[in-house]
């Protein structure tokens, strides 16, 4: 399997990033309605500005921005910049999801 991440649209790339930040979503609000707490949108509500203001936009114009770049040495460098702000946001994404699912297997104290 070639995996040329640079063969990428900067639409496809705009879409593996949205779908990286669907899963944080998810583990936000799993995390929001997990026991002892109870519902809280407002974190709900700071994962999507967090998430897509600071860093899917950002992510996504890096990739814009390489697509219509002139093909060369700077096309290759903006897209090496926009892989590594996506591969950094992934592993920012497992890290998250590896704590909580830590703290959501720790025993629950109860009063």
């Amino acid at each position: 399997m070639n995996l040329d991440l640079f063969a990428l649209t900067w639409q496809q790339f705009a879409v593996v990033t949205l779908a990286v930040t669907f899963v944080r979503f998810i583990i936000a609000v799993v995390s929001a309605v997990r026991p002892p707490n109870a519902f809280d949108f407002l974190s709900v509500a700071t994962v999507l500005d967090t998430q897509v203001l600071k860093r899917v936009v950002p992510i996504a114009a890096i990739a814009f921005l390489a697509q219509t770049f002139p093909v060369g040495e700077g096309q290759q460098a903006i897209w090496a910049l926009a892989t590594a702000g996506l591969a950094l946001y992934v592993v920012e994404t497992v890290k998250q999801a590896a704590e909580n699912w830590a703290s959501s297997t720790s025993p629950v104290e109860t009063p």
